[in-house]
């Protein structure tokens, strides 16, 4: 089988969507694994919950154990959605792969994952913060800055900047995954790779994004009736888990279009890269 990743040329959208699609077929089943695994982990301190008797739904802030878990839980997440990827990438690849090795490279990346994570908050959040803080003051007092139309445009002026720093930000978690990156080098080489493409990893993010919402809202028309004939602790935490169990189905397909998308921009930029050199060289 021709390897699916990482593309031998740029591809066209509509390649782009197919390619992920079809990562998404071939990974699926062999990635089976990870989504239980990723629902005990990101459940460790609802377990805890009922292994001492205490509300499932209680926040654990107050009990150190129970926040230990949830910060254990939270990190595991992120180490297997990690493995994840990575394990879609070596089977697109063509290249042998165990889950257990790819665990443990997830676990290797936390750091770095930690890393930008912080970065990511910094860099959409204090910019997103300055902007809106004319709207909190104006919820808070409903006396300063009453101009609706000043809090009108600065509030599209965020939502339209963290659209647009969002997607740098997207493509930098596939830099550090994919190719091993540190946090400030991943944004670095995702601005480099969306610069000029910008577009067309909208688009692309954009639908998977429909196509997600489209997994959770067809599978909550079915389940929804039977979760609303329960009492209402069992429906919250069947809701709960519902959601779950449906996250651990769709970060397959997220992370699919992430490798055809990431596979894409490399391709297009790396090509034009060269052919500068060659043209630099000629000159």
């Amino acid at each position: 089988m021709t390897p699916l990743y990482p593309p031998t040329r740029p591809l066209p959208i509509s390649q782009v969507l197919d390619a992920s699609f079809r990562i998404f077929k071939v990974t699926f089943v062999r990635c089976l694994a990870f989504g239980p695994l990723w629902i005990i982990v990101g459940q460790l301190p609802q377990i805890y919950h009922l292994a001492i008797g205490k509300p499932v739904l209680s926040s654990g802030l107050d009990d150190p154990i129970s926040f230990t878990f949830s910060v254990l839980g939270f990190l595991g997440s992120l180490a297997i959605s990690a493995a994840l990827v990575l394990h879609q990438r070596d089977i697109a690849s063509g290249v042998p792969t165990r889950m257990l090795a790819q665990l443990l490279a997830g676990v290797r990346r936390l750091p770095a994952i930690v890393g930008t994570t912080l970065l990511s908050a910094i860099i959409i959040g204090v910019p997103t913060a300055i902007l809106l803080w004319p709207v909190l003051i104006k919820l808070i007092t409903r006396t300063l800055f009453t101009n609706d139309a000043m809090i009108t445009s600065l509030g599209l002026i965020a939502v339209l900047y963290v659209s647009y720093a969002g997607l740098f930000i997207t493509v930098a978690w596939s830099a550090l995954l994919l190719d091993g990156l540190s946090p400030i080098a991943s944004l670095r080489s995702a601005f480099r790779l969306v610069t000029g493409n910008w577009w067309r990893t909208f688009v692309v993010l954009l639908v998977a994004f429909f196509v997600t919402l489209v997994i959770y809202f067809a599978a909550a028309t079915v389940l929804l009736p039977l979760i609303s004939t329960m009492d209402v602790v069992f429906m919250t935490v069947a809701s709960q888990m519902l959601f779950v169990i449906l996250s651990a189905l769709a970060v397959p397909y997220f992370g699919a279009t992430m490798l055809a998308l990431y596979g894409d921009l490399k391709a297009r930029k790396e090509g034009t890269d060269l052919e500068q050199r060659i043209s630099a060289a000629r000159t």
